[in-house]
């Protein structure tokens, strides 16, 4: 009875701390991360119903019956709200089981089992975030890196630095027909690699590894490469091997990976060969101090912070704009440090110059952001 008693004091302990740590502004995980640990909870929690209900069975009250209507609904309620769910039915059971002489072993051994899957489970969570120091200073870190843009979220790199989310709705393309004329079109986008290495085998590799995720995207190389040295910036196309709506599928999932990037979590959602392109690449650049890629619309950043000097990758869906712009002003990628700033600044001017079309032409309209 007090190895049951110490397994739900554990479950209720790690929930809680869990619970404290995603409470705080600080701690900013990509939507994927949250969507992952919310499925981990709503399976946690029809698990140790179930358990409880065979360990309680006969022996229920309307205070169990209330708890149980509150779990059910918390299946699919928030993340902190699954959190206090699992804390409060893990107090019910241990008041519950308190001078009780049918709590036998037969009895208490199957639900010690589910107890301490869910603790390990989500102590791993707890271990993950706090291991790898997502605290305030890195917060400011990403919100200065990102900057004019903002933080969709943060996941800390397992040795140092943060792969930061800029503020994007999701990875996507324009689908629709007729094509806008700005930017690409899903059936034909462009590849650029800029690598500040003069290494020819970490070049090779961090090239191989871009390839295999257009790969992955559904689309294949063409046309001529465009290779300029000093450090490296390649420039190439590649066409669409898969219909628009299985192009669209393949960049949720490359977006989901990129979420969930270094994280070890379930990701039930990622198949594997979108985990295995994005993490690939993202190790591929660990022995490249500066880099700007664009796969489509997935632009990937990576450079030293200059005050924390902690290396920042940074991933961004592209708008249609922002494609059209980089398609102008390529050279914009051979900055990894100031490519958002100078996207940004890019996007104003063009602005300037639509606003001045139009007023020299009355049937002029922008394209739409």
């Amino acid at each position: 009875m007090k190895l049951l008693k110490a397994d739900l004091s554990r479950l209720e302990r790690v929930a809680f701390q869990l619970h404290e740590l995603l409470s705080t502004k600080t701690t900013k995980l990509p939507p994927a991360a949250i969507e992952d640990l919310q499925t981990s909870l709503r399976e946690d929690l029809d698990r140790l119903i179930r358990q409880g209900d065979k360990f309680l069975k006969g022996r229920t009250s309307n205070a169990y019956s209330y708890l149980i209507a509150n779990a059910n609904e918390a299946s699919n309620a928030s993340i902190y709200q699954q959190l206090l769910t699992l804390q409060s039915f893990a107090n019910f059971i241990a008041r519950g089981i308190t001078g009780r002489s049918w709590a036998s072993p037969r009895r208490i051994n199957p639900l010690r089992s589910v107890l301490q899957s869910i603790s390990d489970e989500l102590t791993g969570y707890l271990r993950q975030l706090l291991e790898r120091r997502l605290d305030r200073d890195y917060l400011w870190l990403a919100e200065d890196a990102v900057a004019p843009y903002s933080v969709r979220g943060v996941i800390p790199l397992k040795d140092s630095g943060i792969l930061v989310l800029a503020n994007s709705p999701g990875l996507s393309f324009e689908t629709s027909a007729p094509h806008s004329g700005l930017g690409e079109s899903p059936a034909d986008i462009a590849v650029d690699v800029y690598l500040d290495t003069s290494d020819n085998e970490t070049i090779g590799e961090v090239i191989s590894r871009v390839d295999d995720l257009v790969e992955v995207m559904g689309y294949r190389q063409v046309g001529d490469i465009e290779v300029e040295r000093g450090s490296i910036f390649r420039r190439s196309r590649a066409a669409a091997d898969q219909v628009a709506d299985e192009l669209k599928s393949r960049l949720m999932k490359v977006e989901r990976a990129f979420e969930l990037a270094q994280l070890d979590l379930r990701q039930a959602d990622v198949d594997v060969r979108e985990a295995d392109a994005v993490n690939k690449l993202l190790t591929s650049l660990e022995n490249v101090p500066r880099a700007c890629l664009r796969v489509g619309s997935v632009l990937v950043i990576k450079y030293p912070h200059a005050t924390a000097g902690e290396p920042v990758i940074i991933v961004r869906n592209l708008s249609q704009l922002e494609l059209h712009a980089l398609s102008r002003f390529p050279e914009i990628q051979r900055s990894p440090e100031t490519a958002l700033q100078a996207l940004t600044m890019t996007l104003d001017n063009m602005s300037r110059e639509y606003n001045q079309l139009a007023d020299g032409d009355s049937g002029y309209s922008p394209p739409a952001k």
